[in-house]
């Protein structure tokens, strides 16, 4: 399993590194309990410090824990080594991840929640700007828990690295395990304990919402859930002019009806909805990342009319993208005293 020393080091071996090399490393400190180790590293960079916390039990089981500012984008390798499971909560804070093939990308906002089935993943994440950047991740060997397992079997994999993601609606129950998990004192053997068990709860209270997302919609069999993913892979390669409904529906072989009452069912959304979504994903990335102009991003996802993008956006993130790409510019500008 990767880590946060190793997606570093990973970045200053690299020609371009992602991460400035001039830096000092982070510092990192360790300590044994009764079942495990408990860790600590602070990552300084010129525009953010991330304090990560990781309890590390004896049976491959592992919380970790982030916490910090984010001042401009910051982008990390992700090099996972080795077969895994993680639920992860972002309670503050934005992320984008994406794998080197081009195969998946995702935009994480705050409140949401996942399970990932990890394989030799490679790729990146963007940690957008943010006064408070917190997040929980719980990690365990494939077969820790069998209710994670099935989930997975009608979830395509990406690029073939046997990676998968699995949204998981976050109830408010869950939302004060994440943040008793944040809250918690680390440093003693009541706080590890007490860690230890919110993070089980959290992983029950996981499979119980993931039996309530109905894994297997009544009436669709494997092929039909495939369509479905094939669907979701065709729009997400044809955002700028994706295909009418029925046109859709011939590629991936099935009916009008049949794709948009299969789409709902196991996407929660529409076709059309999801469009909109994924657009204004990469559209929010663009901003946020790139010197791209905001007519240019427009059409890229398929917007001739700036003004029409412009309320769509805001009605997706609260923000107009001007206001948007001026915050971000404002961030990298040099302050002086």
């Amino acid at each position: 399993m990767t880590n946060i020393r190793e997606t570093i080091a990973a970045a200053r071996g690299q020609d371009d590194p992602l991460l400035p090399t001039d830096q000092e490393a982070p510092r990192f400190t360790t300590s044994q309990f009764n079942n495990g180790t408990q860790s600590q590293e602070i990552l300084e960079l010129p525009s953010a410090t991330l304090s990560i916390s990781t309890l590390s039990f004896k049976d491959g089981f592992h919380i970790v824990l982030f916490d910090g500012v984010v001042c401009q984008p910051v982008t990390m390798p992700i090099r996972d080594s080795g077969e895994y499971l993680s639920l992860a909560f972002l309670k503050n804070g934005a992320v984008n991840t994406r794998d080197h093939q081009g195969d998946f990308s995702y935009s994480a906002e705050p409140g949401c929640g996942a399970l990932m089935r990890h394989g030799s993943f490679s790729g990146e994440a963007t940690f957008m700007p943010s006064d408070t950047f917190q997040m929980v991740s719980i990690c365990m060997p494939r077969g820790y828990l069998a209710e994670f397992e099935s989930p997975f079997e009608r979830i395509p994999e990406h690029s073939g690295n046997l990676f998968a993601y699995l949204p998981v609606t976050v109830t408010p129950t869950m939302r004060q395990c994440v943040d008793l998990l944040l809250e918690a004192p680390k440093n003693d053997v009541s706080g590890q304990l007490f860690l230890n068990a919110k993070a089980c709860e959290l992983m029950s209270l996981t499979v119980q919402a993931l039996l309530n997302q109905n894994p297997h919609p009544p009436g669709l069999n494997p092929q039909d859930v495939k369509r479905i993913y094939r669907a979701r892979d065709i729009l997400d390669e044809q955002l700028e002019s994706p295909p009418t409904i029925p046109k859709l529906a011939r590629l991936i072989g099935t009916n009008d009806f049949k794709l948009k009452r299969d789409f709902r069912m196991i996407l929660n959304t529409t076709p059309h909805a999801y469009v909109i979504r994924r657009r204004m994903e990469v559209a929010h990335e663009a901003l946020t990342l790139t010197d791209t102009s905001i007519t240019a991003i427009a059409q890229k996802v398929g917007y001739n009319n700036v003004s029409h993008f412009s309320s769509t956006f805001h009605k997706h993130y609260g923000v107009l993208p001007k206001q948007l790409k001026q915050a971000c510019q404002a961030r990298s500008q040099p302050q002086f005293l």
